[in-house]
């Protein structure tokens, strides 16, 4: 009997490839919403920039590998493209490796 793990692992792999390849143009980071002057929108970007990193790191410390996580899930796919998104506003490479290695760990030699 064929392991259905593969043909799951490819929609959820092309799922997250076609989400990259449609997203809209990256938004500005903090560093720049900085320094292009505008301190009453820098704080509020600060603010909700600091509510969405520590959902990442709490989760991130709660399930200490991408493994952790477990196997695929809708709920799961929504909070690793909330991660994505973080990582684009912070450039943080913690985040976008965790991601890789979740997608890595669904994908086998068959």
């Amino acid at each position: 009997m064929r392991s259905r793990k593969l043909p799951l692992c490819a929609f959820v792999l092309a799922t997250f490839l076609f989400q990259l390849g449609t997203l809209p143009a990256p938004a500005r980071t903090l560093r720049q919403e900085k320094s292009s002057g505008g301190a009453n929108n820098s704080t509020k970007v600060a603010q909700q920039l600091g509510w969405a990193r520590a959902m990442v790191e709490s989760t991130m410390k709660r399930f200490r590998t991408a493994q952790d996580l477990g196997s695929w899930g809708y709920a799961k796919s929504l909070y690793l493209y909330g991660q994505y998104l973080v990582w684009r506003r912070t450039g943080d490479e913690r985040y976008l490796r965790y991601i890789i290695e979740w997608i890595d760990s669904h994908i086998d030699d068959e």
